[in-house]
């Protein structure tokens, strides 16, 4: 066997070794989705009533609630936590308040876009100049 090849062959060995922080952010995003499908399940007329107090909140404040979305995409993209769900709560929501998927869509759509790159420019950003000696070491 060659050196090249015994070398590739100890480097898996060494990443087969998985540490217990490896799982920390797959153990939380779980715990959060645990946490909100608990939520829905044991409070249902609650969280329907928080989702509609929502839809009210974006008809009245419309530029706030979209700075709050975008605010809230750019959270989820640092911590690297689950996005698709937000996809959902927000295309809907825009859907409810301009009575029609079509107007909706093309309204939620830049907004998701623009909150989902704005997170991955500042993740980028974060591990570039903030994290990169942590990452190094």
């Amino acid at each position: 066997m060659s050196l090249h090849n015994q070398s590739i062959i100890d480097e898996m060995d060494n990443h087969k070794k998985c540490q217990v922080w490896e799982f920390v952010p797959l153990i939380i995003c779980l715990c959060i989705l645990f946490a909100i499908v608990l939520y829905v399940c044991i409070d249902y007329k609650g969280s329907i009533k928080l989702f509609y107090d929502m839809i009210k909140y974006i008809r009245n404040n419309p530029y706030e609630a979209i700075a709050i979305i975008v605010a809230i995409y750019i959270f989820l993209v640092i911590f690297i936590l689950p996005i698709m769900q937000m996809h959902f709560v927000v295309a809907f929501s825009y859907c409810k308040v301009y009575n029609s998927f079509w107007i909706g869509f093309a309204v939620a759509t830049p907004i998701i876009f623009i909150g989902c790159m704005l997170g991955a420019f500042f993740a980028i950003i974060l591990s570039r100049y903030l994290i990169a000696n942590f990452i190094k070491k």
